[in-house]
């Protein structure tokens, strides 16, 4: 029942970020049928090949080269499946959009590098 409320959340209040998610989703299988995939108290799991790992919306995106702390940030990207379901179309704005940039700006990798 709880997937089910899940499903119906994400696919309603999540719509936006779902969709991304599943075009991302499908566009990993159709390049490499052979990826690792799972689910994840309903979420969708998939490895990909780029430094680092995702959420968008209901699918999770895992760095292929994680070993030791697999588990610890397959739960951390489920939280923001959470996220995702309360804050519905805000999501993107305000943890999607900051995220990737935290992510992918050279400034704050640089930062992050250093430990401040």
């Amino acid at each position: 029942m709880k997937n089910i409320l899940y499903l119906i959340i994400q696919w309603t209040w999540g719509l936006i970020q779902n969709i991304l998610g599943a075009i991302i989703y499908l566009f990993l299988i159709l390049k490499d049928s052979n990826r690792k995939k799972e689910s994840f108290f309903g979420s969708k799991v998939i490895s990909w090949k780029r430094h680092g790992s995702a959420s968008v919306g209901m699918f999770i995106f895992l760095d292929e080269r994680l070993d030791k702390y697999k588990q610890r940030v397959l739960v951390h990207e489920y939280g923001h499946t959470i996220q995702s379901c309360i804050l519905g179309p805000l999501y993107l704005l305000i943890i999607g959009i900051p995220s990737f940039i935290w992510a992918n700006v050279a400034y704050f990798e640089r930062n992050r590098r250093k430990g401040k």
